[in-house]
């Protein structure tokens, strides 16, 4: 088991703008190279209803607890929400 207390998870969720979608994948820390993708939904939707966009994020966190749970035996107790590094950001991010 991973003790997080003393040692955060070097993973994040990464949403990123592609076209009409938006798309989240599982990436390293700095980097998307090896990213997995991890789920999609319509740029429309997040754009003009922005409960839609929270409950996405939400959900996507949801995914992410429960496979960290799964491998580690403990939920994450704390999220960091921090703005994509520059190399990453499209117009709207």
């Amino acid at each position: 088991m991973i003790d997080r207390k003393t040692k955060p998870m070097n993973i994040r969720l990464a949403f990123r703008e592609e076209g009409e979608l938006w798309n989240v994948y599982l990436a390293l820390p700095d980097t998307l190279a090896g990213a997995k993708h991890v789920g999609s939904i319509a740029m429309g939707s997040v754009q003009k209803y922005p409960d839609i966009k929270n409950d996405f994020m939400a959900l996507m966190k949801r995914v992410l607890a429960n496979a960290v749970e799964e491998m580690t035996g403990n939920p994450p107790d704390d999220w960091e929400e921090r703005r994509a590094p520059k190399g990453e950001r499209s117009g709207n991010a």
